[in-house]
């Protein structure tokens, strides 16, 4: 499973240099594979809550990038 399939080179390089990224995760409970918004970087003090709120906010003000995260958070790659 590729990271690759997510976000484009240029969108994974805005997204670390705000702070955040979005990546496969194995879940333990569901024993399935997720996307989730997570930390990159010092900003968000590897706090994931902190990260997933900010990309959250900018998809608000209808960001293209930060609403295609949110997307492939809640829905997966498609």
């Amino acid at each position: 499973m590729s990271n690759l399939d997510l976000l484009t080179k240029n969108e994974a390089v805005q997204a670390a240099a705000e702070g955040w990224l979005v990546s496969h995760v194995y879940d333990l409970k569901s024993k399935s594979w997720r996307v989730m918004i997570l930390p990159y970087g010092e900003r968000f003090k590897k706090d994931a809550k902190k990260a997933s709120y900010w990309v959250m906010g900018r998809a608000q003000q209808s960001s293209a990038l930060h609403l295609k995260a949110l997307r492939l958070a809640v829905h997966g790659p498609q």
